[in-house]
């Protein structure tokens, strides 16, 4: 779908090991073992560790759910997918406008994904998963660097294969949260289209509250695991 990177980028590297340790630590509630981490956790410990559905996100007023329900993964199968692609795709942002907005681009987007999942997907089901924010990035580096909306629609128009594709699976695929991957991926567009670049202090800022939010959602996830800490 996408040009796969030659070198490590930095930023994207640690966000892939910090999901790698999270998915290892949300399968502890239901017993840490090879099987569990090859089948991952269960419903009732994806409730417990930060899963995101409409009743407990917002009836329960658990907003924090929009952010770790992003940081977890329900599978082997699902984590490696996801940090393929966004080893993929992070690594192509990290090098066309840096970290820092890699880190704000996986927040933002992964959040309004979280957001469109809870209203319009089905209220009954628990979703968790990177893929909302991943789409994120894609419509982020689709639209980056436009300057008008008629760039933007030619930028959108070379990648409408790749759209279709990314955006289709999840209609084939099933558990598939479709409403994730859209409300990421045109969260994504519109974040890159009015994106502009930043001086290197202001970058920094974003880069540190950017990387706090994503802290908070780890601390979370691991609170719930040890309920003591919390």
């Amino acid at each position: 779908m996408m040009r796969m990177r030659s070198r490590a980028a930095p930023v994207t590297v640690t966000l892939l090991a910090g999901l790698a340790v999270l998915y290892a630590l949300s399968c502890i509630p239901g017993g840490l073992s090879l099987a569990s981490l090859i089948n991952g956790p269960g419903v009732p410990e994806l409730v417990q560790v930060g899963g995101n559905a409409r009743d407990l996100t917002f009836n329960n007023l658990e907003l924090w759910r929009l952010l770790t329900a992003t940081l977890l993964h329900g599978g082997f199968v699902h984590i490696l997918m996801n940090s393929l692609a966004l080893w993929n795709l992070g690594g192509q942002l990290e090098e066309i406008v840096g970290g820092e907005e890699v880190l704000l681009a996986f927040v933002v987007t992964g959040i309004v994904g979280s957001l469109a999942s809870a209203f319009l997907g089905d209220p009954r089901i628990i979703s968790i998963g990177a893929s909302g924010a991943i789409c994120g990035l894609f419509g982020f580096i689709c639209a980056a660097g436009t300057r008008n909306v008629g760039q933007l629609f030619e930028q959108l128009r070379r990648n409408v294969m790749n759209i279709v594709l990314l955006l289709g699976l999840g209609f084939i695929i099933p558990n598939v949260d479709n409403w994730a991957h859209i409300g990421g991926i045109l969260s994504g567009i519109a974040l890159g289209y009015f994106y502009r670049p930043q001086s290197p202090d202001r970058r920094r800022v974003l880069g540190v509250l950017s990387a706090a939010v994503l802290v908070y959602g780890a601390y979370r996830i691991t609170a719930n695991v040890f309920p003591g800490l919390g």
